[in-house]
């Protein structure tokens, strides 16, 4: 089950079964979206068995239902098993489930011209308890310089809230490809060349290195020219190799135009 779901699980079953909170794991990669998350949680002992099981069927069937669409297959299961480890007091338990459901995820901006173009958006990548801390990492995607230091504030201020400290680990620039990039208009040809068809431009929301080298560089024109790669940060990333041997050919052709 994916982080953002399991946190709006653990915070409405704690509305109904005043839970406290044990354990959370979840990632592996910082720059990954997870796949799933496994949670370990106390429910007290004087509580009806029966309540216990319902309460969470009922809450689980709700939260599945919602991202029905989005994540088709998703599974919320729970069961009982013995545990020896850290045991938080009700009060910080309160507070890390507050914290991680109210923590943004997902698109925060999107381009006031094509509204289906997201221009600014957070995820939650690894969440770790350990050693009686939580530890959350954030990724913060935007295409421009400005609107990442907005998102990265506003994480910020959620940490500051809760009197967590907020450390930034690294930064992706952002970049946007200018409508008349020279390197655009070669590339443009050189498709035409292998393929005898126009170019089809298609607005994604990524972050990658171009950002990085691009102001390195100091505004370069620049462009991104990649095979197909098909789950983009997931763990079931992976890429056309025919698609790659194809890119391959079109880079030296733009290096010979360049």
């Amino acid at each position: 089950m994916q982080s953002k779901s399991q946190r709006e699980f653990l915070y409405k079953l704690n509305e109904i079964l005043e839970i406290k909170l044990c354990d959370i794991q979840g990632g592996g990669l910082v720059h990954v979206i997870p796949r799933d998350c496994t949670s370990i949680f106390e429910v007290d002992r004087s509580i009806d068995t029966e309540k216990i099981v319902n309460g969470i069927h009922e809450l689980a069937e709700q939260i599945e239902l919602e991202y029905l669409q989005t994540d088709p297959g998703m599974e919320i299961s729970c069961r009982l098993i013995p545990y020896n480890g850290l045991h938080v007091d009700k009060k910080c338990s309160d507070e890390l489930l507050q914290l991680l459901y109210l923590l943004p995820v997902g698109a925060a901006k999107r381009n006031s011209k094509f509204l289906d173009r997201v221009e600014g958006s957070w995820n939650l990548s690894i969440i770790c308890l350990k050693d009686g801390r939580l530890v959350i990492d954030v990724i913060c995607r935007a295409n421009y310089p400005l609107t990442t230091a907005e998102l990265r504030s506003i994480v910020c201020v959620y940490a500051q809230a809760f009197d967590a400290v907020y450390e930034e680990t690294f930064s992706y620039p952002g970049y946007h490809v200018p409508e008349d990039s020279p390197l655009t208009r070669i590339y443009e040809k050189v498709y035409r060349k292998h393929t005898g068809k126009s170019l089809e431009k298609a607005y994604i929301h990524s972050a990658l290195d171009a950002g990085t080298i691009y102001e390195g560089l100091n505004g370069i024109d620049l462009i991104v020219v990649m095979p197909t790669v098909l789950d983009v940060h997931t763990p079931k990333e992976r890429m056309n190799v025919d698609s790659f041997a194809r890119t391959y050919e079109y880079l030296k052709d733009i290096l010979a135009l360049a």
